[in-house]
């Protein structure tokens, strides 16, 4: 229906879900909306397709429509402000949260809900009150939201908040996203911040992580919109940093996104008191220089960072630090050095204070212990190295933070592969590529691909399928911008084949 209304030149996907996710099938409701788009001057005619430059906004239901909508609404006068009251909590409402934000007798809310049902605008699923409610299209929400005043609007949505927070802390804890919209609307900038931070830490607990750097996102262009002082610049760094550690796990140790991130951190941190933070900056740009296989430069920064900590005296500058160094100097084979430094930093974990998303998106004593295996494997303790190759994935477990196994798992698959354990190294691989799959880890999915295909091998499997699983891991790794351990990886199968950036569990062909 689109498409005719278009005469089938395809508009931007983004626009094309925004039809399709509010009209629910309506033809009238189809029509209507996408000729106000083609017609609103807002895309380029681009001969078989039409573009759109910038950000896409929220589609405006067109005159003629609203005017339908509208005078359906007032037919029911007497209902219109619990539609009003209804459409600001959202398309899909319980009939506990209505009655609490409403305030009114029960008799009057429920005969006002019966009539919407009547009228069949709203739907009910169950009794009251233990009902649930459903605008029957999002464009009859939509009108009924804009017949409110915008103090009305800031009012409603500053009763609703507060509401969930006193009366409903379950769908507070649950949903903080939910309560920071709610805040943002009604004016109350500095708790939606609160809001949106809480609800991006949520989702990188959950290695949720595109959703979590939306939500830090959505924080920080909010607080950019707030006078400055001190406590504005220190929330504006943490942010930064929680986004920039998002964005590299969304995106891979060395994408552009990660880069961009941790230099705008690094920024925001030049002048920070908060040994902490500049810790944490400076760690993340140096994760993105080592995956980039700039060596040196990443040495440079962990040797500034040690400089750091030694003149501060909080454990976490000084767990990141020594973590960093040993990381730098094992992959400059610099084994002895490096091995005390890793050591040093498990020196100063607390799993209390420093599990994940605390300080990283995964856990330290996780990276520290994964890295103490590979090193003394590689200093020529296989015994010791095994015995301490078992701690991390155990720890990692035991968190129940599915990036931070991830990153247990990768390791270890590194771990095994130079024992040449085929076997264990395919039980490893599997699980770190359904996890990297399931959750989106771009980085995991390529290196995990790379791993199943030398355990295939190492058993027994097809060279010339062994080099294309081969081919195809290192391209969906590199696409990340990653280059380290590429050779490790591939071992003699090099090859330059290209992949855009793995879309997770629906096109990963090595499942």
């Amino acid at each position: 229906m689109i498409a005719h209304v278009t005469r089938g030149k395809a508009l931007p996907t983004e626009i094309a879900d925004q039809i399709i996710e509010r009209t629910d099938g309506v033809p009238l409701f189809i029509e209507e909306l996408t000729k106000s788009v083609v017609e609103s001057g807002s895309m380029t005619d681009a001969g078989d397709h039409y573009s759109i430059a910038g950000p896409v906004v929220p589609l405006a239901i067109p005159t003629t429509l609203q005017a339908s909508l509208l005078a359906r609404l007032d037919r029911l006068a007497p209902t219109r402000e619990v539609a009003q009251i209804a459409a600001t909590l959202g398309r899909q409402f319980s009939h506990e949260l209505l009655s609490a934000v409403a305030d009114m007798p029960p008799a009057r809310l429920e005969g006002a809900l019966e009539q919407l049902i009547r009228a069949e605008l709203v739907f009910r699923r169950g009794t009251p009150p233990d009902a649930t409610y459903t605008f029957k299209h999002a464009l009859v929400q939509d009108a009924a939201y804009s017949t409110l005043l915008r103090t009305r609007r800031q009012q409603l949505h500053g009763r609703i908040a507060g509401t969930l927070e006193r009366q409903f802390p379950e769908i507070a804890a649950a949903q903080p996203e939910l309560i920071a919209q709610h805040c943002a609307s009604a004016g109350m900038a500095e708790k939606a911040i609160e809001y949106w931070d809480q609800a991006g830490r949520s989702a990188v607990h959950r290695s949720t992580m595109a959703e979590a750097a939306a939500h830090f996102r959505t924080a920080l262009k909010l607080l950019g919109s707030l006078p400055k002082s001190p406590e504005q610049r220190s929330r504006e760094r943490s942010l930064q940093l929680a986004l920039a550690g998002a964005l590299t796990v969304a995106k891979g140790w060395a994408s552009p996104e990660a880069g961009e991130g941790y230099a705008r951190a690094r920024e925001l941190c030049r002048d920070a008191p908060d040994g902490t933070q500049v810790a944490i900056a400076w760690a993340g740009a140096l994760s993105y220089l080592l995956n980039r296989a700039e060596i040196r430069a990443s040495q440079e920064l962990a040797n500034e960072l040690l400089q750091l900590s030694e003149g501060r005296n909080d454990s976490e500058t000084k767990l990141i630090a020594h973590r960093n160094m040993g990381v730098s100097l094992m992959f400059r084979a610099e084994f002895s050095r490096a091995l005390p430094h890793l050591q040093r930093s498990l020196d100063f974990y607390d799993q209390a204070r420093h599990r994940p998303p605390k300080l990283t998106p995964h856990d330290v004593r996780v990276t520290c212990e994964s890295f103490v295996a590979w090193t003394l494997l590689l200093l020529g303790q296989p015994d010791q190295a095994l015995a301490q190759s078992r701690s991390a994935p155990a720890w990692a477990r035991e968190l129940s933070q599915p990036y931070t196994l991830a990153f247990a798992l990768h390791v270890n698959c590194v771990f095994h592969q130079l024992r040449g354990q085929g076997a264990i190294l395919q039980e490893r691989a599997d699980e770190l590529v359904a996890i990297a799959a399931e959750h989106c880890f771009p980085v995991f999915v390529g290196t995990g691909a790379c791993f199943r295909a030398w355990a295939m091998l190492e058993l027994g499997g097809s060279i010339e399928e062994t080099i294309s699983r081969m081919r195809w891991g290192l391209a969906t790794k590199r696409a990340t911008g990653a280059e380290i351990k590429g050779a490790l990886l591939s071992g003699s199968f090099g090859g330059s084949t290209q992949a855009s950036e793995p879309n997770c569990r629906r096109d990963n062909p090595v499942k």
